[in-house]
């Protein structure tokens, strides 16, 4: 029971973390907490932790930690890493600190889960088999369509064509980063649904004497399936609060990794003002792909050179339908102008 009172302190720490203090949730979080730290002092004692010791002829020795308890402490963790990834992201604004415990919190998901899927004897079952070609394939899939989504993506933005887009490092930097920011809802759910479905049953025979005892191990799943409903609801919540900050720091790390601060035009090379933060993307000899970055907002252009002074010229990416319409509508009307000047001329 303990177990479960410190993944829902952490839970609940982490939900109330992502509250505006005068919300009206808040006295009540304030409340739970109170409650599950009262209970916490009055049960300190984890179990997992606890090491036993059995009597032998030399003394007594300590027993090793089962598979199952290993499970139990690796999703502990996972939830004090997400915990730790929340708080950094809310009070200390730093996306690089906070990247590193999810990264942890992830990470210690998949070796609890490895512990507790393993912790059996036997052959595997043909549904179990299933099931683990099932999440194979889905696996396989969803990196397949983050990867496509990214191509399409960067086409928007960038205004590139396939060919272009899929011979970029930027893509796959950018699909590596969606999938590992996904992996961990995904996963979550997945590890749950397994968890609660793999029943661990383990068989023990002793001899005492002429007398064979045979035992059966079940193992509960629910320390394992709590928690992670706990950290990817509270993963999920993070996310959905800062989405924008998220995805503009997704977009611009992967920009960074195939981009250059500076351009060649001219005969000579050229960046912009010292206070705008730009990047470059070379296509071809004459042709770039600009983007500024501003606060949470990253704007592309068209860079293409010049023969004459200032030897290059921008013209901003337009993505959206509407954005066209409006510059194909201002186009018409400088058309028409320049012909009426033409005619009074």
């Amino acid at each position: 029971m303990s177990i479960f009172l410190y993944h829902a302190l952490f839970f609940l720490l982490s939900i109330a973390f992502l509250f505006p203090s005068d919300h009206l949730a808040v006295p009540i979080f304030i409340m739970l907490i109170g409650l599950l730290v009262i209970s916490a002092i009055i049960t300190p004692k984890i179990w997992i932790i606890k090491r036993s010791r059995v009597d032998t002829r030399n003394g007594s020795r300590e027993l090793r930690r089962s598979r199952y308890e290993h499970s139990i402490a690796w999703m502990l963790f996972g939830s004090v890493s997400m915990f730790a990834f929340i708080f950094i992201t809310e009070f200390v604004s730093s996306v690089d600190y906070g990247a590193g415990f999810l990264i942890a919190s992830f990470f210690s998901i998949f070796i609890s889960s490895y512990y507790y899927l393993s912790n059996s004897e036997g052959s595997v079952g043909k549904g179990n088999k299933m099931i683990a070609w099932a999440i194979r394939v889905f696996s396989i899939l969803s990196s397949f369509i983050i990867l496509s989504w990214s191509k399409v993506a960067a086409m928007g933005y960038m205004d590139l064509t396939y060919n272009d887009a899929s011979s970029r490092m930027i893509i796959y930097a950018y699909s590596i980063m969606i999938l590992l920011i996904t992996a961990i809802p995904i996963s979550g759910f997945i590890y749950m649904f397994v968890s609660l479905y793999e029943t661990k049953v383990i068989e023990r025979v002793y001899k005492n004497g002429s007398k064979i005892k045979k035992i059966n191990l079940k193992y509960n799943s629910l320390p394992i399936a709590i928690p992670l409903i706990m950290i990817t609801t509270a993963f999920l919540m993070c996310y959905g609060k800062h989405h924008d900050v998220v995805d503009v720091y997704i977009v611009r790390k992967s920009i960074e990794l195939d981009s250059a601060e500076g351009f060649w035009c001219g005969g000579g090379y050229k960046t912009l003002g010292a206070n705008v933060d730009a990047r470059f993307i070379k296509l071809s000899e004459k042709d770039y792909r600009e983007f500024i970055f501003k606060g949470n907002n990253i704007s592309s252009y068209r860079l293409s050179c010049l023969s004459t002074y200032p030897y290059y010229e921008m013209k901003f990416v337009l993505i959206k339908a509407s954005d066209i319409r409006m510059q194909m509508k201002a186009d018409e009307i400088n058309n028409d102008l320049k012909i009426v000047t033409k005619m009074k001329g």
